[in-house]
């Protein structure tokens, strides 16, 4: 059985925090994530302006630089700019770049 403070906690994370009346962002928009996940192929990330959407940040679309690990840029659990480059509401794929912020 959940304590009540592991109801609260849960109930917390189920909270909508929308800033937008749009539910998914628009093409070319200027979107705050936090980094989720980072491996060698790029990094995944949550839209915390649009209800925390999971979104994928391609490993070449982070710098214009050539970087050997994306791990060195991205850190895990920090916030950043990016730009939104394609949106799927069918599928629910979202991608950004940080190279064009």
């Amino acid at each position: 059985m959940a304590s009540a403070s592991e109801n609260d906690e849960a109930a917390f994370h189920k909270e909508e925090c929308r800033f937008y009346r749009n539910e998914w962002p628009e093409k070319d928009e200027l979107v705050i994530v936090e980094i989720q996940n980072v491996n060698e192929d790029g990094a995944y990330v949550r839209l915390l302006e649009y209800n925390n959407r999971e979104a994928l940040i391609l490993a070449s679309s982070v710098t214009r630089k050539r970087v050997k690990n994306v791990k060195k840029i991205l850190k895990l659990g920090t916030q950043d700019c990016m730009q939104v480059i394609s949106v799927d509401k069918e599928g629910g794929f979202i991608d950004l770049s940080k190279r064009t912020v």
